[in-house]
């Protein structure tokens, strides 16, 4: 493990330790799945206000712009979160062994499961 004293430094050790991949260690299921997120919280959000449109033909109420937001931020959760497990889990691969002293710093003991130790 280096330190770094700033961001430039940073860089250059990661290239000089991991290459120029090194700098976009876990950005492939981002890219992949950006695509996918803007499809369905668009989609989800459409439906969501053909669901609350008033049978009069009025304008969406405020409220009603909140409910399908919501709705919308549901359906991409669903989408995201094992996308972004899978993102970090890329990124802290190589790194096991400085991640578990971490946790264990933090607190955290890994082997057992506990969130407080004391």
């Amino acid at each position: 493990l280096w330190m770094q004293q700033n961001s430039v430094q940073c860089i250059l050790q990661t290239i000089v330790h991991e290459g120029i991949k090194g700098m976009y260690k876990g950005m492939g299921a981002p890219l992949a799945t950006v695509a996918l997120f803007n499809a369905v919280l668009f989609a989800s959000r459409g439906q969501m206000q053909v669901l609350l449109a008033h049978k009069d033909g009025s304008s969406l109420t405020l409220a009603d712009h909140l409910v399908a937001a919501v709705g919308a931020s549901a359906a991409v959760s669903l989408v995201a979160t094992p996308t972004e497990l899978l993102k970090c889990r890329l990124q802290a691969q190589g790194c096991s062994a400085t991640a578990i002293q971490r946790l264990r710093d933090a607190g955290l003991d890994p082997a057992n499961h506990t969130i407080y130790r004391g």
